[in-house]
């Protein structure tokens, strides 16, 4: 769904299809496979939880983009299985699809109201589960900044699609969990991203790694921060993560020593993929977040130095 996302403007119908075929993979709870393998379907079923918001985000984008409104009348199977249990961490299995079906709209509501209703932490924001968007966090555990704004963005986005009840739900949620960030994510110069199980911060200027993380403050300003707090946000991003030569931006500083259990990310060598390399997946987030702002010039340089071939 993030990679037919591109798409919407030069391949709409292809998009098109994995919206439907996305939604086909959803349980009853509404949580959904974190991926599987055609043309049986077995795949993982896990607690990751940005998988559940990104069907209604490509959809909202894609109906905006296209008119094209039959979609969400699209009828697809919700599959068979029984829900994790407690202490599951995941499960991989081949689950059938059900005789019970809904539109792809109503699975994109549903996946909306589970990742709502998953649970919170004492903050007011989602929790974290077996990993958000970067799966390496799989043992932070707690509540996820990064989650919380990519919700926030999905519920305003999601909402004028709803009839009048749902949507004022939707949005009244936005507002609770915005001002919940504001409240307890603002470090002073960016956003945190995380609180481990045990109440540990993860993204503050007092964190032993990962001081501050790309992620959460490029979704601060696509999901509606201040404007304040987000330009400033991205600015303490740009200070602390980009390298103008070679032209990189790392995902997050410092890396996780093999010491420091987040998950599965501290067993790559500092500075490799997730753990504080360039995670290119993130730098169109961060051009657009750039450009929401203003800073043209800024996002277009940016742009050229993602290019393979300058």
């Amino acid at each position: 769904l993030q990679d037919v996302r591109a798409l919407l403007l030069t391949v709409p119908e292809r998009a098109r299809e994995q919206l439907v075929l996305a939604s086909s993979r959803q349980f009853p709870e509404g949580d959904v496979q974190h991926w599987w393998h055609p043309p049986h379907g077995a795949g993982v079923r896990t607690r990751i939880t940005d998988d559940l918001l990104w069907l209604p985000y490509v959809l909202a984008e894609y109906l905006e983009v296209t008119g094209d409104w039959s979609v969400c009348g699209e009828k697809t199977c919700y599959l068979e299985s029984p829900p994790l249990r407690e202490g599951e961490r995941e499960r991989y299995e081949t689950p059938r699809c059900s005789e019970r079906e809904d539109t792809v709209y109503r699975h994109a509501l549903a996946a909306i109201r589970c990742a709502m209703e998953r649970g919170a932490g004492s903050h007011g924001l989602a929790l974290i589960g077996g990993g958000d968007w970067n799966d390496g966090m799989n043992r932070v555990g707690g509540e996820s900044v990064f989650l919380g704004f990519f919700l926030c963005r999905v519920l305003k986005d999601f909402a004028p699609l709803c009839i009048p009840e749902d949507a004022d739900e939707l949005l009244q949620v936005r507002q609770q969990v915005l001002s919940a960030l504001e409240a307890h994510a603002w470090d002073g110069a960016w956003y945190v991203r995380a609180w481990f199980e045990d109440g540990q911060v993860l993204g503050s200027r007092e964190s032993p790694a990962c001081r501050i993380d790309l992620l959460s403050q490029c979704w601060a300003v696509l999901g509606g921060a201040s404007q304040e707090h987000g330009a400033q946000a991205l600015q303490s991003a740009l200070t602390q993560l980009h390298r103008p030569s070679p032209g990189l931006t790392a995902l997050l500083t410092p890396p996780f020593p093999e010491n420091m259990d987040a998950g599965y990310i501290s067993g790559y060598a500092e500075g490799l993929r997730e753990n504080g390399g360039q995670y290119t997946h993130v730098l169109p987030w961060l051009i657009w977040a750039l450009a929401e702002l203003g800073q043209t010039d800024l996002a277009w340089e940016l742009v050229h130095e993602a290019l393979p071939l300058r």
